[in-house]
């Protein structure tokens, strides 16, 4: 019986993506003109940035610190470099974050039962509003769950049925600002 050979570890080339070489080239000149062309139009400029920048130019670089991986087994070793874990901009960080959320809510959350996605939109008219406040979307997030409750306990055979969500608010415009995952 033929075994198939094990997969080896193709470490990531950070710097050869497009994302990595424009914060490279142009990130150092926009934290310099920020306050004189974005600040009015965008907000304060928050340190925060920076750091998150710094972190993710250090992201994949053996250079900058690794891990050594070995196998007793197989005899398999590699070296593994350390990431930023930068929430929201490195993608590989990000990709990571999510698939581990993922698999955490399928194993200790979610029921074996049907469930179903909702998408909910913010009219342009109002974006402005969680833009500049932000902790408002609490609010938001409890009030679309609770036309959701009253939607779905319209329908349901057991009055006190009580539907279970998960609410992730995704922001599709340039200025950084929290996701906030809520379970009610």
């Amino acid at each position: 019986m033929e075994t198939e050979p094990a997969a080896v570890y193709e470490p990531r080339d950070p710097r050869a993506s497009s994302l990595y070489a424009l914060v490279e080239d142009y990130y150092e000149e926009f934290d310099r003109v920020y306050d004189d062309r974005y600040q009015q139009q965008y907000g304060r400029w928050r340190p925060v940035i920076g750091e998150v920048m710094r972190k993710y130019l250090d992201c994949g670089d053996l250079h900058r610190g690794f891990a050594r991986l070995g196998c007793d087994g197989c005899r398999y070793r590699a070296i593994l470099a350390y990431s930023c874990k930068c929430r929201l901009f490195c993608p590989s960080c990000q990709q990571k974050r999510v698939l581990l959320f993922a698999e955490w809510l399928d194993t200790h959350i979610l029921e074996q039962v049907s469930h179903a996605q909702f998408v909910f939109t913010i009219p342009k008219l109002l974006r402005p509003i969680f833009k500049y406040h932000p902790k408002e979307l609490g609010l938001l997030c409890k009030s679309a769950w609770q036309a959701l409750k009253e939607m779905l306990q319209e329908v349901a055979t057991d009055p006190s049925a009580l539907p279970g969500v998960v609410i992730s608010v995704h922001y599709a415009e340039f200025r950084t600002m929290p996701s906030r995952g809520t379970f009610l």
